[in-house]
């Protein structure tokens, strides 16, 4: 890339007014309400997929298993006692942190709402069975490059300069927030302003990054977004393809990593050429069961 100096990371609430965000908050509830989808139901199925037996809980008084050391009295006083032994039943625990990367790029403004619906009831549902979350988002801070097209341009148009833009990390929610803490920070995707350019790989960087540095057995990330990678700027002064093969070296240097499990959600486009592993939303069909069934099966692989 040609400069870093215009990559700012932001909270999402820094970009829009207070009252947008709360009316975006009632809309997106309005939207919840008439899809008519199950919370509790989409958790259920995230949970098979998710939950692990890593928890172990003690239960005494049985009549098999190790022998509780406090319950000797007892033997003492009641000859006939039996119950004097406990043991450790598995139960499923969430050692996981979920991470979603929404591509704010232009082309998605039109799916806002379908990705709205999706990251909010996905959040939620994951809230309630403890599984870590956050919610993500990339854009550009101008179109065609910006600032840092103009450093370039007066730096003489070097050739080859890579990424040429101003690449805004956007931070929705973060993985410390409960989602009924966080509601009016996801809604805040279905403001228009968001939506410019796209920079995939060093947003997937950056995401995987965050992921990385928190405290769990199994990190994952989802990548929602409709296509190849574009910036203007960049593609103009740039060999075609930079951005897409760029991509393409993250996902591919993450898979060597091992760290995070990656999986794209293309939102009406298969994102396979740039993803091992990808499922596709439509988002002209309305939000259904069968979708967080895929997700609960690609997740549980």
């Amino acid at each position: 890339m040609f400069t870093h100096a215009y990559d700012p990371e932001l909270p999402a609430t820094a970009l829009g007014r207070a009252q947008r965000l709360q009316a975006h908050r009632a809309r997106l509830d309005r939207m919840q309400a008439e899809g008519g989808l199950n919370p509790a139901r989409v958790a259920r199925l995230l949970g098979a997929a998710l939950l692990r037996a890593t928890e172990q809980v003690p239960e005494d008084g049985r009549e098999e298993g190790l022998v509780d050391g406090r319950r000797i009295a007892a033997l003492l006083s009641s000859p006939a006692e039996r119950r004097l032994f406990r043991w450790h039943r598995p139960a499923p625990g969430a050692d996981c942190v979920l991470s979603v990367l929404v591509d704010c790029s232009g082309s998605m403004k039109p799916h806002r709402e379908a990705v709205a619906r999706f990251a909010d009831l996905l959040l939620r549902a994951l809230d309630a069975i403890g599984v870590g979350t956050e919610l993500l988002g990339f854009t550009t801070g101008a179109w065609n490059g910006g600032r840092a097209l103009c450093d370039w341009r007066r730096a003489g148009r070097p050739a080859l300069p890579g990424r040429i833009a101003e690449c805004d990390h956007l931070v929705f929610k973060d993985a410390s927030q409960a989602w009924r803490r966080a509601r009016m920070q996801v809604a805040a995707l279905l403001e228009p302003v968001f939506y410019r350019e796209g920079v995939d790989g060093e947003a997937l960087e950056w995401a995987c990054a965050r992921l990385a540095a928190c405290d769990a057995a199994r990190r994952v990330l989802l990548v929602v977004s409709d296509g190849c990678p574009m910036e203007s700027a960049s593609a103009a002064a740039n060999p075609p393809g930079l951005l897409s093969a760029h991509l393409r070296a993250v996902v591919s240097a993450q898979r060597r990593r091992g760290e995070v499990g990656i999986l794209g959600i293309g939102v009406g486009l298969d994102l396979s050429p740039w993803y091992d592993r990808s499922l596709l939303l439509d988002p002209s069909a309305p939000l259904a069961m069968a979708d967080f069934a895929a997700l609960a099966r690609a997740l549980a692989a």
